[in-house]
């Protein structure tokens, strides 16, 4: 399939010009379009806008913490205050109007 060369022009088999398939392209105008890529959401933009989240996420799970231990803190003395009460004894006082 080497092509021979006969003078100035170059040859090839038998073969190979009958197993050929050309193509030809037809371009009507030379003429192109550019594209420039321009970055929308630049390093900058992006850090900033995780950060942003994050310390919003944070913020709520730090609430929610604060709001957690505030509750438990509320009924340990909650309960601290019913087993007070259940070691004193009333004290019923009479009223000497008649009113119970």
């Amino acid at each position: 399939m080497t092509p021979t060369n006969n003078g100035d022009l170059y040859t090839c088999s038998d073969e190979f010009n009958s197993n050929f398939a050309g193509l030809h392209v037809y371009i009507p105008n030379r003429s192109y379009r550019e594209t420039i890529e321009v970055e929308q959401y630049s390093w900058e933009t992006l850090m900033a806008n995780i950060g942003g989240n994050l310390g919003l996420f944070m913020g709520i799970s730090l609430i929610t913490i604060v709001d957690c231990v505030e509750f438990l803190w509320e009924m340990i003395l909650y309960f601290s205050k019913t087993k007070n009460q259940q070691k004193t004894k009333p004290i019923h006082l009479k009223s000497s109007s008649g009113w119970a």
